[in-house]
């Protein structure tokens, strides 16, 4: 199966240079470019997208908006969030927000390839740097806490 991709920035030279770096890809198909959360949606449903490689800080409707409201208007379109940011928040903000995945803009080609099918296939991904330190986060927390645990309102059975 061909992924259908949209490329969401608002800078007209990276979207070109990632749209650039995906084009001879054999089994993706840039179906689309968009420079704002608004125009995303819109492109993302218009153009049946399967992934929207998405910047989180756009003007106007800003990336986290756009993927609530894809999560919610489209949820069988993927989104992985493409940002300059590298810090924990934006992760954590873009992931509960519904994106599928977080790469920062500095992720070579291979590895924006790679994340691109495994989210379109269902899978959640986070760049390298950036799953090390969610990792230790997550290893550091105290699991004595029932408020500390990831689903609190499960038992332990």
């Amino acid at each position: 199966m061909t992924v259908r991709v949209l490329v969401v920035d608002d800078h007209p030279l990276f979207r070109y240079g990632l749209c650039a770096a995906l084009t001879d890809v054999e089994d993706l198909t840039i179906v689309g470019e968009a420079a704002d959360g608004a125009e995303a949606v819109r492109a993302a449903i218009e153009l049946d997208a399967h992934v929207v490689l998405m910047d989180l800080h756009m003007p106007g409707m800003s990336g986290i908006e756009a993927i609530q409201t894809l999560t919610v208007e489209a949820p069988h379109v993927a989104v992985l969030a493409l940002s300059m940011l590298d810090n924990d928040e934006s992760l954590f903000t873009a992931l509960h927000a519904g994106a599928r995945g977080y790469l920062v803009k500095g992720a070579d080609r291979d590895e924006i390839i790679r994340a691109i099918h495994a989210v379109a296939d269902g899978d959640v991904v986070i760049g390298r740097g950036i799953a090390d330190r969610a990792l230790a986060y997550f290893a550091a927390a105290p699991t004595s806490s029932r408020a500390a645990r990831p689903l609190p309102e499960l038992t332990d059975r």
